[in-house]
């Protein structure tokens, strides 16, 4: 994060994620804007239009592990090219 970001930026993160997330953003200064996935879907990625909601002129980033760490759920295709094409905007 302190590599990628600056200062009062906000990063969007795929909900549940990484604990040691926090203790970076804190380090880094900066925000972490989770969006919510939840074991009814598999913990799929949340749809694309929420991601559209939550994104500001401070958000610098969108993190994704994939295989996501802790839940071990490996995204599709579909669903980062998804996400590439609004990142691309």
């Amino acid at each position: 994060m302190m590599s990628c970001l600056n200062e009062g930026d906000e990063i969007i993160i795929p909900e549940p994620f990484y604990a040691n997330y926090n203790g970076f953003s804190t380090q880094a200064g900066v925000t972490i804007k989770p969006i919510v996935s939840s074991i009814e879907s598999g913990f799929a990625l949340t749809p694309i239009s929420e991601f559209e909601k939550m994104i500001t002129p401070k958000t610098k980033a969108i993190m994704i592990c994939n295989p996501s760490n802790p839940t071990g759920y490996l995204y599709y295709r579909e669903e980062l090219e998804s996400l590439r094409d609004i990142i691309k905007i």
